[in-house]
């Protein structure tokens, strides 16, 4: 692949990880789980190391998580409320759709 398209591409993921999916998540009290980051920005990131969202792009997935507490599994509102989980991050989850496809 020629290097031009390949920046095309990284400079492209930083921005569709946008401050709209962010927003939208924290208006749902939900934050990507921070736990497992890299120290620097990665290969080829570097120029966006002051970004807002550069410690997004740093993260070594994307995991955004919701504790359930025992009485879901108990009272059976499991299902639902893992299906309400996904339909929160569904902003996420079509960005994670959209890289897939390329």
């Amino acid at each position: 692949m020629d290097i031009d398209v390949d920046r095309m591409k990284i400079d492209g993921t930083v921005n569709s990880i946008s401050e709209a999916i962010v927003a939208d998540l924290a208006d749902k009290n939900l934050d990507f789980e921070r736990a497992d980051s890299l120290t620097n920005m990665p290969r080829a990131f570097e120029d966006h190391a002051e970004h807002q969202l550069a410690p997004i792009v740093k993260l070594k997935s994307l995991v955004v998580k919701r504790d359930l507490p025992k009485s879901a599994w108990l009272d059976g509102s499991v299902v639902e409320r893992v299906a309400d989980h996904a339909r929160d991050c569904g902003d996420l989850l079509a960005f994670g759709q959209t890289a897939l496809e390329g």
